[in-house]
C-alpha cells in the first residue's frame, strides 16, 4: 500500500522568444521584394519609351595644293517610340506595381497581427507553465508525504488516491501549457523564416536551460 501510481513524463522545454523587428519577418520581406521588383519593371519600361537622340560628326581633309577643302559634317537623329502596345505594357506594369504595393501593406498588417497574437499566446502559456510548475512541485511533495502516512495507516487509501489524481491533473495542465508555449514559438519561427538547423538549435538551447 502507499505505492505511487504516476506515469513517467518528459517535460516539454520552452525556448526563449527572442527579440526581432516585425519588419524583418519572412512574409514581409518577400512581399517587399515583389513590390520592389514590380516598381523596377515599371521604371525599365518607362525608360524604354524615352526619346532616343543619336549624334554623328565627320571631319574630312583633302590635299589639293593651296586650297583648303576641309569639311565638317554633323548629323543628329531622334527616335520617339509611338507604339501603342508599348504604352499599354507600361500601364499594365504600373497597375501591377500598385497592386504589389497594396499587397505589401496588407501583408505587413496581417503579419503584425499574427506576430502579436503569437507572442501573447506564448507569454500567457509560459506564465501558466511557471505557475503550474510551482503547483506541481508542491502537489508532488504532498503525495510523497501522503504515501508515507497511508503506508502506516494514518491516511485512507481514498485520500491518497485523490492526492495522486490532483497531481496528475496538475502535471497534465503543466504539459499543456508548455506545449502551448512551444507551439506559439514554433509558429513564430515560421514567420522568421529560420533554417531547420537554427530551429533545432533553439530547441536544444531550451532543453539545456536550467
Amino acid at each position: 500500500m502507499g505505492r505511487r501510481l504516476l506515469p513517467a513524463t518528459n517535460a516539454i522545454d520552452i525556448p526563449l522568444w527572442g527579440d526581432e523587428p516585425v519588419g524583418d519577418l519572412l512574409p514581409i520581406g518577400l512581399a517587399g521584394a515583389q513590390a520592389d521588383s514590380a516598381a523596377a519593371q515599371v521604371q525599365a519600361l518607362r525608360r524604354s519609351l524615352w526619346p532616343a537622340l543619336a549624334a554623328r560628326g565627320e571631319y574630312l581633309q583633302f590635299d589639293s595644293g593651296n586650297a583648303d577643302p576641309d569639311a565638317w559634317s554633323v548629323s543628329a537623329r531622334m527616335t520617339i517610340p509611338i507604339d501603342p502596345a508599348s504604352w499599354k505594357r507600361v500601364d499594365v506594369a504600373r497597375a501591377q506595381a500598385e497592386a504589389a504595393m497594396h499587397a505589401r501593406q496588407a501583408v505587413h498588417r496581417q503579419v503584425q497581427e499574427d506576430w502579436t497574437a503569437l507572442q501573447s499566446a506564448y507569454e500567457s502559456a509560459r506564465a501558466d507553465a511557471e505557475a503550474l510548475s510551482v503547483e506541481t512541485t508542491a502537489r508532488r511533495e504532498v503525495v510523497d508525504v501522503q504515501a508515507e502516512l497511508q503506508r502506516v495507516g494514518l491516511v485512507s487509501l481514498e485520500d491518497f488516491l485523490r492526492q495522486q489524481r490532483d497531481l496528475l491533473e496538475s502535471e497534465a495542465r503543466l504539459t499543456q501549457a508548455r506545449a502551448g508555449a512551444a507551439v506559439a514559438w514554433s509558429a513564430a519561427q515560421v514567420l522568421r523564416g529560420v533554417a531547420v538547423e537554427t530551429y533545432i538549435a533553439g530547441l536544444d538551447d531550451a532543453s539545456m536551460s536550467p
